[in-house]
């Protein structure tokens, strides 16, 4: 486990000033010589390190005579601290997503290939919580067990103002279980038709990234056991998709 000290250095204070607020914030008031003594810090010091402890917002200076520094309430400082750094976080975050999003296209990468339910689902989740302005789905199947979660994942991105539009199948089997995944998903506030689709799914985001889902067939039941998603990011054959859905939604 990390020290204090070593906690506060991470936070950009020197070595003097992790000593010196360490000590004011047991002192919680005191004079530069009072720190100085208990801080260990030479005295030519300490007054340009209380100056520094200032400006980043852990002391405050009184005005008396002889002047008095006090230990700003600790957490209205790591508050501080806190906000900024996430708001710090967020700005660089969206700064390299978009540079990422950006040239993903241009990536000459080939299909990556996703070979268990569990690998293609969580892929799913990572391309749906990426998705800033639009989401094209077409649902052929879906698993009983993700039924809640998708459910989720789609009612935040339209809370986020997110455009979807899915293209389902009116029911499915899957483990020689049928699913109305009209009743399925008929609460749900966004733009859906439903139509004869074949049994597998299709995801995409932006028009920047794409993923073909397909399971194996037992009859007429799918079957969670074998299940493979392709991933692309080719504007090409985005592209094309992109045309099909849109015909087959305007003509439904």
């Amino acid at each position: 486990m990390k020290s204090t000290k070593d906690i506060l250095k991470q936070l950009g204070l020197t070595d003097y000033e992790s000593k010196v607020y360490i000590a004011l914030v047991s002192l919680i008031t005191a004079k530069a010589g009072e720190l100085s003594q208990k801080s260990k810090v030479p005295r030519s010091k300490i007054y340009s390190v209380l100056e520094s402890l200032e400006k980043k917002g852990y002391v405050k200076i009184k005005k008396t005579h002889p002047i008095e520094y006090e230990v700003i309430a600790p957490k209205k400082t790591f508050d501080n601290i806190k906000t900024q750094f996430i708001n710090n976080i967020n700005d660089v975050q969206e700064t390299f997503n978009s540079i990422y999003e950006s040239n993903l296209p241009r990536i000459n990468t080939s299909v990556e290939v996703y070979d268990t339910k569990d690998r293609v689902v969580l892929k799913q989740y990572e391309i749906m919580a990426r998705t800033k302005k639009i989401l094209l789905m077409r649902i052929g199947f879906i698993f009983p067990s993700e039924i809640e979660k998708f459910k989720n994942h789609i009612l935040f991105l339209h809370e986020e103002g997110v455009s979807i539009k899915i293209l389902a199948a009116k029911s499915c089997v899957v483990n020689n279980e049928v699913i109305s995944i009209e009743e399925v998903l008929d609460d749900l506030p966004v733009d859906i038709k439903y139509i004869n689709i074949p049994t597998a799914q299709l995801i995409i985001r932006d028009y920047n990234e794409m993923m073909l889902v397909f399971t194996e067939n037992v009859g007429k039941s799918v079957s969670e056991k074998k299940t493979v998603g392709l991933l692309n990011t080719y504007s090409t054959i985005i592209s094309n998709y992109v045309l099909a859905f849109n015909k087959q939604w305007y003509m439904n």
